[in-house]
């Protein structure tokens, strides 16, 4: 992948030079393509870090996957931090019981609400969630 398809992913993504991302079950060639740009992007795979994350991705192929990883992700992330969940597109080989609408009740049940989504990453939807107005 190009520099400027990086960027431009990136920028769709809101993830800034310098940022630091934690990367939850990513695919490869995605984890490879953000580690190795110019970008400066700190990403990572593990939550050892003592630093809140800029960003949090994680990646779901089921509703069980959310219910496991969906927890733990709010709590390494910085104040007003990203927070995106990727799942397979209705047109790729991976079986997935979520789509857009459904599966995510354990993020709006606990205080998250759906802020953006793009199918900008190939072969996966993303949803992007912030915490609920209270």
């Amino acid at each position: 992948m190009e520099n400027q398809c990086i960027s431009t992913l990136m920028a769709k993504f809101g993830f800034e030079t310098g940022n630091c991302i934690l990367l939850v079950e990513p695919p490869l060639k995605y984890l490879d393509n953000l580690r190795y740009s110019n970008l400066e992007l700190h990403v990572s795979t593990r939550t050892d870090s003592s630093v809140p994350f800029d960003a949090v991705h994680v990646f779901v192929l089921t509703q069980a996957d959310i219910m496991e990883l969906a927890p733990a992700a709010p709590a390494v992330i910085k104040k007003n931090g990203l927070l995106w969940f990727s799942f397979p597109r209705a047109e790729t080989a991976k079986t997935t019981d979520i789509n857009y609408e459904d599966g995510w009740h354990i993020m709006t049940d606990s205080g998250w609400a759906v802020a953006q989504t793009t199918d900008h990453l190939a072969g996966w939807s993303s949803i992007r969630f912030i915490q609920a107005a209270k």
